[in-house]
């Protein structure tokens, strides 16, 4: 997945689809700007409860008129300050979009630091989120159908900083290495055996893993 910070109007970004965190019952940050582009749809439907106030709640808005983004989903990270809810917020909101049709992913980074999170911090764990939740499995099948995301912006109000910078780079080392965990993890036994173990270890060394 290629990942990289957009800085500007989050309103004016093209995509596929944009993935706005909430922390609370409110709407905060740019995400209240998004709102008012969204004529009030997304206020609304926090003030009804449809989305909650449970870590981890999702709610799809399919028409987001006034915005560049095809669609908005909206996710629940609990209380302000909370990273355990921030993680479960995004462990969802990327699992829904990894299983959907949309290639270009965004995320609105900056609101996460109007809730009192470091940028470096929602960096590395919106990075990390993302490649967790597209990562499969798929080396005996004969037909598998491949995640559809391949795209994702950090949507932010200016230039990302040397911290985040270095957090991204950190999130994307890390992920590698998850992913190549969990598929040593997925491999049946006769095939993932000492002497396998032994002939990746080797590879990783060279740095051909």
């Amino acid at each position: 997945m290629k990942i990289a910070f957009k800085s500007g109007d989050p309103a004016k970004h093209a995509c596929d689809l944009l993935l706005v965190p909430v922390f609370g019952a409110a709407l905060k940050g740019r995400a209240l700007d998004l709102d008012a582009a969204l004529g009030g749809l997304a206020g609304r439907c926090l003030t009804q409860g449809d989305l909650g106030t449970s870590a981890g709640a999702t709610l799809l808005l399919p028409i987001a008129g006034g915005l560049k983004a095809a669609r908005v989903l909206l996710f629940q990270c609990g209380d302000d300050g909370a990273l355990e809810g921030l993680r479960e917020g995004l462990a969802a909101a990327f699992g829904a979009a990894c299983k959907g049709p949309a290639k270009s992913l965004a995320c609105l980074l900056s609101d996460g630091s109007a809730a009192g999170f470091d940028t470096a911090v929602l960096t590395e764990e919106t990075v990390l989120a993302a490649h967790y939740a597209r990562y499969r499995f798929h080396r005996y099948l004969k037909t598998a159908k491949p995640v559809a995301a391949a795209s994702l912006a950090l949507l932010q109000s200016g230039r990302a900083s040397a911290a985040q910078q270095k957090a991204l780079g950190r999130a994307e080392a890390l992920a590698k290495g998850i992913a190549l965990t969990r598929t040593l993890g997925d491999e049946p036994g006769n095939v993932c055996h000492p002497t396998y173990l032994a002939k990746e270890a080797q590879r990783i060394a060279k740095g051909e893993a």
